[in-house]
């Protein structure tokens, strides 16, 4: 009994693993920027039309991620590393779902062999995503982060420090005047 549960076990995350396994396109295109949406042009292949139709959706997140896009950003990818654990929820569990601006569009469909290769159009809000990743502190490339560089400002800027001089004479100055305070008092 417990060795039958555990093949059952192990069945199913075998079964999970190798789902989890897929084949993302870089075909990836950067159609349009617009503020913090972008426009991305991305293609993929399936045996089913859904299926391709969805990795098409997810090469595009995984191109910008991982690879970069030429045009945006000087073609630098998003993130320095992906983590499997935030991979895993972002795509198996369709965290990319919520940077989606409206409704993915196909624009082309082909059939080769038992394959269905479909392009597709995709609006990504790149601020949310952006947001998304500093909170799930991912590392962000530098050209991506908004951090600025600190400036060397203490060297740029001289500082005047004034000290007070003790020396003798204002010893004899603060004599003076103490004394010719008393005379002034006496002759009053």
């Amino acid at each position: 009994m417990k060795l039958r549960t555990i093949i059952t076990i192990l069945s199913v995350l075998s079964a999970a693993i190798c789902g989890y396994t897929q084949n993302y396109s870089t075909d990836v295109e950067l159609q349009e920027i617009s503020g913090n949406l972008v426009s991305l042009q991305s293609s993929a292949s399936a045996e089913k039309k859904k299926d391709a139709e969805d990795l098409a959706i997810k090469s595009a997140f995984h191109t910008l991620l991982t690879s970069g896009i030429e045009g945006l950003k000087n073609g630098t990818p998003m993130l320095t590393e992906l983590p499997n654990d935030y991979k895993f929820r972002f795509f198996s569990e369709g965290r990319y779902i919520n940077f989606i601006e409206g409704t993915p569009q196909v624009t082309r469909k082909k059939k080769i062999a038992n394959q269905h290769r479909y392009t597709v159009q995709v609006l990504i809000d790149l601020k949310s995503l952006k947001s998304d990743l500093e909170t799930n502190r991912l590392p962000l490339s530098p050209s991506w982060s908004d951090r600025k560089k600190a400036a060397a400002t203490a060297a740029l800027n001289p500082m005047i420090v004034i000290v007070p001089m003790l020396t003798h004479r204002r010893d004899i100055v603060l004599t003076q005047c103490a004394n010719s305070l008393k005379e002034t008092r006496q002759n009053a």
